[in-house]
């Protein structure tokens, strides 16, 4: 008859009784599974010698019943939970006593202790179980290389009709304008992905049957993409942009300023279980990320060590490419004209027309897109393997990753979403002023195409005056009205209010917030620092108001 064995990942297998004796491969973790050898003889030994029958007309025949005979003598029961255990169990598979003694383990104990799934299965299964993840969806890693390639090929073509081809402002404007949402929609792409999977993961799901690529949310992903390792590195880049102008080199300036904008992939598989959890501002705040991921040191490492092994060949690709740049250029170009060539146009400098252009544009796009079709091959296949181990390292370590954590209504928000929340409404701001910086630019390349050598002064400052009144306006309406939140405040759950709750505010109070933050910043940021002090977590600019930030009902 068959044999019930069960696997140390919790899996229950069922085997003939052929295999008795033998080791089997769990269907699940992939791990071996001793299958109890001549487990019937075992049990059939131990059953006791048949015992007469009692007379059913005996008027004793109740004080003759074997009560301890009841139990199944081929099955063997868990004493405390009454769960079919196998003969060669040690411990219980459902609520993990030992079977011998009736107690709970060490290593039971700091389970139930810790709640949730076994941490240690992590390390088991992310081998494992993303490979069989991947079997399984694979189609999903090639419809991500198709949107990359597809969107990464009009990137260049975009680039080159901005750079390259056009001459005058507006159309070069244009054409990057276009580029760059194309770049963010391709590297939005693989965020999309990644949260889907890591969900998936997290609702225990082994396949995903319905995903959509989304151009327009692509491109938002894109942005938070380019986003997310400013604002964990942003203490640094602050400090670093204080200290660059006085060495001199801007290269130097340039090439550290790049090495701290990624120092924030190492925390990379903690923000993405954070991004994919109900709460997300955490992924944003470099205390939270740097301290929960040298926390939590061996699993990263772990799945630092799957990245490298996926990786490993797109790397080396990738940087040989970059070594033999102007070999590959050269045959790319010379291939260009050589395809031109045999569609009868003529290649001469001299000769080249429009019919030349459009072939090149025609040709070149296609080339270009075989290109990046080959490289999607290796990185968004190795991309997409990544993702299951992602999902693995936040179901398993939800605890210690703490993307359970919840807020409470009307507590104070700390000083670390607050940072996040300012740094919002910061670029916010700057985004205005460089739409009014870009308007600038063209207007003086507008005044030299009329050969006016004399532009006004009011036209330099545009920008900063601009920016001024706008963030004026910005945190003081904002913050007294409806809203009762700057963008950044809203975008995190936050709101402002009264000492007493009471909101909203009056416009006199939010005018004291917005004089207090420019004191709070002429101090050196002292005015915002004494949040992370305070015990009402108030800053300069609360205590001004006689307000305070606190957390909405509902955060997202």
């Amino acid at each position: 008859m068959p044999i019930k064995v069960r696997c140390e990942c919790g899996a229950g297998l069922t085997v003939p009784d052929t295999a008795a004796g033998k080791r089997i491969k769990c269907r699940k973790c992939g791990s071996p599974v001793a299958v109890p050898g001549g487990g019937q003889q075992k049990k059939a030994a131990r059953k006791k010698a048949a015992r007469p029958q009692a007379d059913v007309h005996d008027e004793d025949f109740y004080s003759q019943l074997d009560l301890g005979g009841a139990d199944h003598a081929d099955h063997r029961i868990c004493p405390k939970c009454a769960a079919e255990v196998d003969e060669m169990d040690i411990e219980c598979p459902e609520c993990g006593i030992n079977l011998e003694t009736g107690l709970l383990s060490a290593k039971q104990k700091k389970k139930r202790k810790r709640g949730g799934p076994d941490p240690d299965l992590y390390f088991k299964l992310a081998w494992s179980d993303s490979w069989a993840f991947f079997k399984k969806n694979w189609s999903l890693g090639m419809r991500l290389g198709l949107f990359w390639s597809i969107f990464m090929s009009l990137t260049c073509g975009a680039a080159f009709m901005a750079l390259v081809y056009c001459v005058q402002v507006p159309p070069k404007i244009f054409w990057g304008g276009i580029g760059i949402a194309f770049l963010f929609g391709s590297i939005g792409s693989f965020w999309q992905l990644w949260i889907a999977i890591v969900k998936a993961t997290l609702e225990e799901k082994d396949e995903l049957k319905r995903f959509t690529f989304d151009f327009f949310g692509d491109v938002a992903l894109g942005v938070k993409a380019i986003f997310w390792p400013i604002a964990v590195a942003f203490p640094l880049l602050a400090i670093w942009g204080v200290v660059a102008p006085f060495l001199g080199d801007p290269m130097l300036g340039l090439y550290v300023g790049l090495g701290i904008y990624a120092i924030p992939v190492f925390t990379f598989p903690v923000a993405m279980s954070h991004l994919s959890a109900k709460y997300t501002w955490k992924a944003y705040i470099p205390y939270h990320m740097f301290r929960i991921t040298f926390k939590n040191f061996a699993p990263i490492a772990w799945w630092w060590l799957i990245a490298l092994a996926v990786f490993i060949v797109p790397l080396g690709v990738i940087a040989a490419a970059g070594v033999y740049y102007e070999p590959i250029g050269k045959a790319f170009l010379d291939g260009l004209l050589k395809l031109i060539e045999l569609c009868g146009v003529d290649t001469a400098e001299d000769q080249r027309g429009f019919l030349f252009g459009l072939l090149g544009a025609v040709i070149g796009f296609c080339m270009v897109y075989i290109a990046f079709a080959v490289l999607a091959a290796m990185t968004c296949m190795s991309s997409f393997f990544l993702m299951r181990p992602t999902g693995l390292l936040a179901f398993y370590f939800a605890r210690d990753l703490e993307t359970g954590d919840k807020v409470i209504a009307n507590d104070p928000a700390g000083f670390w979403v607050r940072y996040l929340a300012f740094l919002i409404d910061l670029t916010v701001i700057g985004a205005a002023g460089i739409v009014v910086g870009g308007g600038v630019i063209v207007a003086r390349l507008m005044l030299l195409s009329l050969e006016m050598d004399w532009i006004p002064e009011v036209v330099n400052w545009a920008p900063l005056v601009v920016a001024a009144a706008f963030s004026f306006v910005y945190f003081v309406f904002t913050e007294s009205g409806p809203g009762r939140a700057t963008m950044g405040q809203k975008a995190l759950g936050l709101t402002v209010v009264y000492d007493d709750l009471k909101a909203p505010i009056a416009t006199g109070a939010a005018l004291s917030r917005y004089i207090g933050r420019i004191v709070g910043g002429v101090i050196i940021g002292g005015g915002f620092i004494m949040c992370a002090f305070d015990k009402e977590r108030k800053t300069l600019h609360d205590k001004m108001s006689k307000t305070r930030v606190v957390w909405k009902g509902e955060v997202h």
